[in-house]
């Protein structure tokens, strides 16, 4: 009878020990499965906030060129001179810029010099009440009525670059030229920069022209890697995706490379915006002081871009946490 006691009781004890490891198997397992289902949940919001960034780097960097003409700006320049000694100080402008087209060889080609005149007169740009929106691949001019002129590729904020690209447009588009005059202009200017600056580098005019103009040009470079960068790693977060929920396959690797292009991308767009700030802001206050129009630089397109790169990070981090564990 003791025997008998004795082996129900160890037969109950073995099967209490069966039902508790399944039991903690069984949690294991729905833990293991809840963070596999938000792992992939995160990693679903993440290739959305980077879908969301690479297309408001585009829109964003993109923008008052020919080919996105009607998106947001990061300058706006309004001509405004309403004192005589502004109205002065852009007449001298506007006479220079004019006097830089007989340095082209392509008015030659076509006019005398009273024909240049007359062609001259018709040039308006940096007229009162003209504004320029500036971007990093392009601008847009609007006419002293609000019209919008036109859109062009340039290096957009430099902007004597511009003024230059602007007065070529307009000679291109009155004497029906096939030469590309803007293009003219714009190599004689850099390399008139380059020639009086070639023994020495200085921060006084017109050798400060020379680092103003390498602002620009680094500027685009930085521009072209916040565009590819986003679209890179919205690649890599689907490869990742595709991996994790068919094959499950959680790859550190992957999480590394994304982490480090996202990182990157972070740095060259905040960049360019730490550069134009400080580079407009010294412009802005040339313009004021000689009372010639007014500079806005707008910030608010920046800051919501750097929003949206706090999304895409966090949701990095959460969807990493979870597959680890």
């Amino acid at each position: 009878m003791y025997l008998f006691f004795a082996t129900k009781r160890h037969s109950f004890s073995i099967t209490n020990t069966m039902h508790g490891t399944d039991y903690q198997s069984k949690i294991e397992f729905t833990l293991h499965k809840r963070d596999h289902s938000l792992g992939l949940l995160w990693l679903i919001c993440e290739i959305f906030c980077v879908g969301c960034l690479a297309l408001a780097v585009f829109l964003l960097l993109m923008s008052c060129t020919p080919l996105e003409p009607n998106g947001p700006n990061t300058i706006e320049i309004k001509i405004e001179a309403d004192s005589d000694f502004a109205k002065n100080t852009l007449e001298l402008i506007q006479q220079s810029l004019k006097f830089a087209t007989y340095l082209s060889n392509d008015l030659s080609s076509f006019a005398n010099r009273s024909a240049s005149d007359s062609i001259l007169q018709q040039l308006d740009t940096l007229y009162n009440g003209n504004t320029y929106h500036l971007n990093t691949f392009g601008y847009c001019r609007q006419d002293q009525v609000g019209k919008k002129v036109g859109c062009y590729y340039s290096d957009g904020l430099n902007l004597i670059v511009c003024l230059l690209q602007d007065v070529g447009f307009q000679l291109r588009s009155i004497t029906s030229s096939d030469n590309e005059i803007e293009n003219q202009f714009v190599s004689l200017y850099y390399n008139a920069i380059n020639q009086a600056c070639s023994y020495r580098a200085t921060t006084t005019f017109p050798c400060v022209l020379q680092l103003y103009n390498a602002y620009g040009k680094l500027v685009k470079w930085l521009a072209i890697a916040g565009i590819c960068l986003p679209t890179l790693l919205f690649v890599i977060s689907v490869l990742d995706l595709i991996l994790y929920s068919f094959l499950g396959i959680s790859s550190s690797l992957l999480y590394r490379i994304r982490l480090g292009t996202l990182s990157t991308c972070g740095v060259c767009l905040n960049i360019i915006y730490v550069m134009t700030y400080v580079t407009w802001s010294h412009i802005g206050l040339l313009v004021k002081q000689y009372e010639i129009g007014t500079v806005v630089f707008q910030k608010d397109n920046w800051v919501s871009l750097n929003i949206i790169l706090a999304a895409c990070f966090i949701a990095l981090a959460c969807q990493h946490g979870y597959r680890k564990r």
